[in-house]
């Protein structure tokens, strides 16, 4: 007996897992599905699915959902609760969704189901799980009834692979809610049963950088039914194949396997959709690009055998999702929430008396009450009534003092609001994350509301944050924060996100590649049809700009731009590091670049940052006159935005337009009962349509600085942002990493014919192996030295050539040599693009 009490006490806590929903004694249970599978990026919000059944109750009353801080000390940070309306009747049940926002490292919310009294019916504690920068998020929607695919098998570069299993009715109806998801794939499901909201949802996440992924197969019409207007191609009908070998050889892992009876969707691709493979006469794979993401169509079910026990599938999910377009570290909204708030907090239009005045005050003051006053009184020969009239001027002076000090507060509410807007070419949506800051005259209470079906909650870990111990945030249509409590000239600061009709910017870029010395040319036109004028514009090219100048709503300027691409670009997939982590780039040429940002950014160079802010000068301290204020106020609102590791960062070949407007309100933001002053400041972010071509078709160069590279393997220890192929970095004795470096999306390099690989080294190579991954034996293959400094390696053999043109590079440090370091390694294809 005492053996079963103690086995019975083990198993409890195992138990408790196969636990039924909580259930009250009105026959009321509540079943709660938090974030993407229980996990969550810091710093976006988390979507909360809520599932109430009611036997025998009806009620009216909402559902909360209450965030605590438990990073700091109490009394720093206030608790946020985020609520929504809610009714159910007897025998009914009822699904909704809450968003949240948490701090860093938080563990756990608390779900509560309160009546029209305010009693609580309900109350229940899940735990959510914190991902990494680096990590790789993926969801996968399917209703297979052989089990849920699994796409996370093979790690991309440093991060680690979570994967969210989920039905249709589990996607939030919140584009904001996805985005924390890298990949979201479709497989064997009835996507008939989406609504409207969340379609829409799923279209704004993918032109927000999202990637897409959707399967065929003899299920097909069910998968793509809800899907139809975001494919990249046009699906009507299927197939039998018995053959799907040129898979095999696509992907480098051939198998016999594959020869063997398929289901294939016949499919029609769209304009500017691109086939990556094709399998007889029905395109495999096609691929678009859609505003900042990717959408991939697959013509088979990987859920069904061949491909289900296929042991080359993981490599079809990881080619599909490590070949997909990058994306820009301003795609992911804001990110550093201290600069966010700090930037609201630079008002202008709000001048302190200078110190001149105060000094004309404080003598007027001190004159008054003595020489004035001595003299005056001892003219009419009454000193002795200095004891009346001293304090009776002091009083004076101090009604008339406060008095001042409250005009010039003026009655009205500042709203201070600074945006990042993202506008992609052919789409009328368009992406705006920013900070609110609301700055009043005196101490009191404001409810705030920002309409337009954009969310509001407070700056995760800010320390501008509200005097409060408790914070209501009511979600709808319109976000609400009820009853903040605001002191007198205190700055209260809020976070922003959401979608808007796309402001009318137009334009294009051409890129022209050269064959020698990794040159290039980039020309375009940008039109400003917004009908207000764009500030301090600037054009974005790879790691370099090109300054417009203010553009005129309805004017057009023109732009070239000559570069030179000798540095791959770092795929952001999977190598994103903490914003506030510190990076050490070994790299002079690189290092220069963080001398303009030392105000804000410690951890690296931000190119966009020196590219759009062009070395201006203000003081990071504070103070200054209104273009001091102003100017620092970009400073921080893009620093909010900027989390880059190299100098490309997720921009690709890309074009970007880069403008600002001040002192406008772009988003339509109310506070309860007072008139309001709007200030401000909006960075309108462009992607311009890019076309990339070739000098001379025939002998075409894809240079360094048109490929990606990521890690493939690295026995190294992860120490900041780790190797990097294009700066120095030390290789220790015994150990190996492993680099993919592609070709860009979007390179029209229609054949290869030559691989050239440079590798340079720092000092005399010693003990060093550099490998070529064979695609065909599926080995490495050691390259032959003929010199002890920079070694460039001419290979005709396109065995080592994998999916969509990468090469794999292995370097190895012999365990018996000193540690080496290599200054650079990069990969140069020659080919022919027509």
């Amino acid at each position: 007996m005492k053996r079963f009490l103690i086995l019975l006490i083990l198993l409890l806590p195992a138990l408790a897992g196969f636990a039924p929903a909580p259930q009250s004694e009105d026959g009321i249970s509540m079943t709660i599905k938090p974030g993407i599978g229980g996990w969550y990026r810091y710093g976006q919000w988390i979507p909360v699915q809520i599932l109430v059944e009611s036997e025998d109750r009806t009620i009216d009353g909402r559902i909360q959902v209450r965030v605590t801080d438990v990073t700091t000390t109490a009394g720093n940070q206030p608790e946020t609760t985020y609520r929504i309306p809610f009714t159910i009747t007897e025998g009914g049940s009822k699904r909704v969704f809450l968003y949240v926002s948490v701090n860093n490292f938080e563990r756990n919310i608390q779900v509560e189901l309160l009546d029209s009294r305010e009693n609580i019916v309900l109350s229940q504690r899940e735990s959510i799980r914190q991902i990494n920068y680096q990590d790789v998020l993926y969801a996968v929607v399917s209703e297979s009834p052989t089990g849920v695919v699994d796409v996370s098998r093979r790690p991309i570069s440093y991060g680690l692979s979570y994967q969210a299993n989920w039905q249709p009715d589990d996607i939030p109806p919140k584009a904001d809610a996805l985005r924390s998801i890298d990949v979201l794939v479709f497989s064997d499901t009835d996507t008939g049963k989406l609504t409207a909201d969340q379609q829409q949802a799923i279209y704004q996440w993918v032109i927000s950088g999202g990637h897409l992924i959707v399967t065929g197969g003899p299920t097909w019409q069910r998968t793509t039914a809800g899907l139809l207007d975001l494919l990249p191609t046009e699906p009507s009908g299927t197939q039998t194949i018995t053959d799907l070998t040129p898979l095999g050889t696509y992907l480098g892992q051939p198998g016999e396997e594959l020869v063997s009876t398929t289901i294939l969707t016949e499919n029609t691709p769209k304009e500017g959709a691109s086939v990556l493979l094709k399998i007889g006469d029905i395109p495999f794979i096609v691929r678009r690009f859609q505003g900042a993401g990717t959408v991939d169509f697959l013509a088979a079910d990987t859920s069904i055998d061949p491909l289900r026990s296929w042991d080359g599938t993981d490599s079809l999910w990881y080619e599909l999702v490590i070949n997909a377009r990058a994306r820009p570290s301003w795609t992911y909204g804001l990110e550093r929430f201290e600069e966010a708030g700090n930037a609201v907090s630079n008002v202008t239009g709000f001048n302190l008396p200078s110190v001149i005045q105060l000094t004309f005050f404080l003598l007027a003051y001190i004159g008054l009450i003595g020489p004035v006053n001595y003299l005056i009184l001892n003219y009419v020969g009454r000193r002795e009534l200095a004891w009346f009239s001293i304090p009776i001027l002091i009083i004076i002076f101090t009604i008339t003092a406060y008095y001042t000090g409250f005009s010039l507060r003026g009655d009205d509410v500042t709203v201070n609001q600074v945006n990042v807007v993202q506008i992609w070419p052919g789409e009328d949506t368009a992406r705006v994350d920013g900070s609110i800051g609301i700055l009043s005259p005196r101490r009191t209470t404001y409810d705030v509301t920002i309409e337009g079906g954009l969310s509001l909650r407070t700056l995760p870990d800010n320390k501008n944050t509200i005097g409060a111990s408790q914070i209501d945030i009511t979600e709808g249509l319109d976000y609400v924060a009820e009853d903040i409590p605001v002191d007198a000239a205190i700055l209260t600061t809020f976070a922003t996100s959401g979608y808007v009709d796309a402001p009318n910017l137009s334009g294009d870029a051409t890129w022209v590649i050269g064959r020698r010395d990794y040159t290039a040319t980039v020309t375009g036109k940008v039109t400003n049809d917004m009908g207000i004028d764009l500030k301090d514009a600037v054009i974005l090219a790879y790691d370099t700009y090109y300054a417009l100048g203010d553009l005129p709503a309805g004017e057009t300027a023109d732009f070239e731009i000559s570069l030179t691409l000798d540095a791959p670009a770092r795929l952001p997939l999977g190598n994103r590091v903490d914003p506030g982590r510190p990076v050490i780039y070994p790299d002079a040429t690189q290092r220069q670049y963080n001398s303009g940002v030392a105000c804000y950014i410690n951890n690296g160079p931000n190119m966009i940052y020196e590219s759009i802010m062009r070395n201006k000068e203000f003081s990071c301290y504070g103070g200054g006159d209104e273009e001091d204020r102003r100017i620092r106020r970009r400073a921080l609102l893009v620093t909010s935005v900027s989390n880059e590791i190299d100098r490309n960062a997720g921009r690709d070949h890309r074009i970007y337009l880069f403008g600002w407007v001040e002192e406008t309100p772009f988003l339509n933001v109310q506070v309860s009962n007072t008139d309001q002053i709007f200030d401000g400041t909006t960075l309108y972010v462009y992607q311009l349509p890019t076309t990339v071509t070739f000098r001379n078709p025939q002998f075409s160069i894809v240079p360094p600085g048109m490929t990606t590279w990521t890690l493939v393997e690295n026995d190294m220890p992860n120490r900041f942002v780790g190797v990097n192929p294009d700066t120095s970095f030390l290789l220790p004795a015994g150990q190996a990493v492993a680099f993919r470096f592609t070709p860009m999306p979007g390179v029209p390099l229609q054949e290869v014919t030559r691989i050239e690989l440079n590798v340079r080294w720092r000092y005399r190579n010693e003990g060093v192996t550099v490998s070529l991954w064979n695609w065909q034996t599926q080995e490495w293959q050691p390259l032959e030295f003929e010199e002890d400094y920079q070694e460039q390696f001419i290979i005709n053999d396109m065995d080592f050539l994998g999916p969509e043109n990468a090469v794999q590079v292995l370097v190895e440090a012999d365990p018996d040599a000193t540690s080496q370091s290599i200054e650079r390694i990069n990969v140069t294809l020659r080919g022919k693009s027509e």
